[in-house]
């Protein structure tokens, strides 16, 4: 199946959507409460979306997981922030060796507050971090802090699952080489 072969979007009651699919096996209906958009504008979920080889590349197991860990709320030492980024990182990469999307708020809002100057931090780091969590399936929380804890609480606002260790996740996409390419 390819991405066009996404013939129409229709809305569906509170927060769902639906997408049909013109294919060889005949037409199949797909319903999903979480949208993302690929390049392509299609919106569609990485979790209920059929598994595909080529085209789309999405799989129903792989799932963004918004890793959630302590970052600057345990110290005033810039030396701490940084070994706590680089330990959400090693965190990341675990999700992704495990077949899933990691999602780091922090890596996503620092850019903009070295653009926007230091003194903007909380106009920036958790607004932005709340919001990016809303596109995500799952959280990963590693650690208390007020923003991790933030997170976890608006996950489960959201009824998203809230993990608290790696052993945790559901299985994901197994990666081979083909789907680096």
């Amino acid at each position: 199946m390819k991405c066009s072969s996404l013939v129409s979007r229709n809305p569906s009651p509170k927060n769902l959507k639906s997408a049909t699919h013109v294919g060889n096996s005949g037409i199949r209906e797909f319903r999903f409460k979480r949208n993302f958009v690929e390049p392509t504008g299609i919106h569609k979920t990485l979790r209920e979306f059929p598994k595909t080889r080529g085209g789309c590349g999405v799989y129903a197991e792989a799932m963004w997981i918004m890793v959630s860990h302590p970052y600057r709320s345990t110290s005033r030492d810039p030396a701490v922030w940084e070994a706590n980024r680089l330990a959400m990182n090693r965190i990341a990469l675990q999700v992704w060796e495990r077949g899933h999307m990691p999602v780091l708020g922090v890596n996503a809002a620092l850019p903009l507050i070295e653009a926007a100057g230091e003194g903007r931090y909380e106009e920036i780091m958790m607004p932005l971090a709340l919001s990016l969590l809303e596109r995500c399936d799952a959280v990963l929380y590693m650690g208390y802090s007020k923003g991790a804890q933030m997170e976890a609480d608006r996950a489960r606002e959201l009824g998203l699952p809230v993990y608290t260790s790696l052993d945790e996740l559901p299985p994901g996409h197994a990666r081979d080489s083909a789907d680096v390419a």
